[in-house]
C-alpha cells in the first residue's frame, strides 16, 4: 500500500470519527435540553405534593427516589412512558389524574416532553441534585392583620367597589381557569359574570357567601396554608396581601356585583365632607381635598395670577408667546 493510500485512509478515518463525535454531542445536548424541560415540569406541577411532603410516599425530587416510587409503585420506568405513573396520571390515561383537581391533562407539548424524556432514560440534568419546587406563594396568615391596619390608615379603601378594586384582581389572577373562555375553564365556577361567580360548587359549597368571608370557599382557598389547595395554584402568580384584604372586605360588605362601568348610568356624586373647608370653591375642590386629607398631605397655596396664566398657556398651546415670555419673566 502506497503512502498516498495510507494517508487517505487515515484522513477518512479521522473524518468519520469527528462526525460520529459531533453527532453524539448533538444528541447529548438535545437529551440534556429535554431533561431540563422535563424536570422543570415536575418542579412546577408535582413537587407541591411529591416533594418534601412526599404524599403517598412518593418523592420526585431525585431520580433514585422517583424510580423507587411510593405506595403505588415506581413513578418512572425508563424507556416505558405508557407504564410510568408520572406520564399516565399527567395524561389522564387512567383513573388517577394529576395534578390534583385538574379536569384536563397537561398540554400536548408538555406531555410530549415527558414522554420523550422517559423514552430516553429519564436522566436528571445533574444526577443527585434534588429539585426544588418553584415559585411557591408566601404564607398569608401572619400578614392579613397588616393589610387590615393599612386599610384603616388609608392606603386601602375601606369600602371596596367591584369595578374599581375587585374586577381587575379576578381578571389577572383567576380568569385563566375561571374566566370567560369556556374551553379553558377547570370547573363550572367562573368570575366573568355574577351568575358564574355564585354558582354552587361540586362539593355543595359556594365560592362567595355574601357578608361571610369565613364561609366563602373563595376566601378560604386564597388564604389556605395548605399549598395543595391554595388558589391561585403555585404555577400562577400568588395574590398579594393587599389583594386578599380587598377581597375579604368586599365579601364582608355584601359582595356587591357591578356590571361593566360602560353599562352603568352616570350619576352626579355627592361631594365628600372635609375637615378643612378653607379655599374650597367648587365640588371638584372637595374631592381633591378629601384625598389629600386621607393621605395626610397638605394642600398647596393658591398660585399667583402670573403663574396661572403661564400654566394655562402651556397647557393650551404647548409654548409661551414671545410677549408672554417678557411679561412673565
Amino acid at each position: 500500500m502506497s503512502k498516498t493510500h495510507v494517508l487517505r485512509w487515515v484522513v477518512s478515518t479521522l473524518l468519520i470519527g469527528f462526525q460520529c463525535f459531533a453527532h453524539s454531542q448533538d444528541r447529548q445536548s438535545d437529551s440534556g435540553k429535554t431533561a431540563l424541560a422535563a424536570v422543570d415540569l415536575l418542579s412546577r406541577n408535582c413537587l407541591v405534593c411529591h416533594g418534601a411532603t412526599q404524599t403517598s410516599g412518593l418523592d420526585l425530587r431525585q431520580r433514585l427516589a422517583a424510580l423507587k416510587g411510593g405506595k403505588r409503585g415506581p413513578a418512572i420506568l425508563p424507556g416505558r412512558p405508557e407504564e410510568s405513573l408520572v406520564y399516565v396520571t399527567a395524561a389522564h390515561l387512567g383513573e388517577l389524574k394529576m395534578p390534583p383537581g385538574s379536569d384536563s391533562p397537561l398540554p400536548p407539548e408538555q406531555l410530549a416532553i415527558l414522554k420523550k424524556w422517559i423514552l430516553e432514560g429519564a436522566e436528571w440534568p445533574e444526577s443527585g441534585v434534588p429539585l426544588e419546587r418553584s415559585s411557591a406563594p408566601p404564607a398569608l396568615a401572619d400578614t392579613i392583620g397588616q393589610a387590615s391596619d393599612e386599610a384603616k390608615q388609608g392606603s386601602l379603601p375601606l369600602n371596596p367597589e367591584f369595578n374599581r378594586d375587585i374586577r381587575s384582581i379576578l381578571s389577572d389572577r383567576c380568569f385563566t381557569c375561571h374566566g370567560p373562555d369556556k374551553a379553558n375553564r377547570k370547573t363550572a365556577l367562573h368570575f366573568d359574570t355574577e351568575e358564574g361567580a355564585f354558582t354552587p360548587l361540586s362539593n355543595g359549597k359556594v365560592a362567595i357567601v355574601r357578608k361571610d368571608p369565613e364561609s366563602s370557599e373563595m376566601y378560604r382557598r386564597i388564604t389556605s396554608q395548605d399549598i395543595a389547595t391554595r388558589m391561585p395554584p403555585v404555577t400562577h402568580k400568588a395574590l398579594s396581601v393587599r389583594e386578599v384584604e380587598l377581597i375579604r372586605r368586599w365579601i364582608e360588605q355584601g359582595a356587591k356585583w357591578q356590571p361593566h362601568w360602560s353599562f352603568i348610568p352616570v350619576k352626579r356624586p355627592q361631594p365628600p365632607e372635609v375637615k378643612d373647608g378653607k379655599g374650597i370653591r367648587n365640588p371638584v375642590d372637595s374631592f381633591v381635598r378629601a384625598v389629600l386629607e386621607r393621605e395626610g398631605l397638605p394642600h398647596s397655596l393658591e398660585a399667583d395670577r402670573s403663574t396661572l396664566i403661564r400654566r394655562v398657556t402651556l397647557d393650551l398651546t404647548g409654548y409661551l408667546q414671545p410677549y408672554l415670555r417678557s411679561t412673565l419673566s
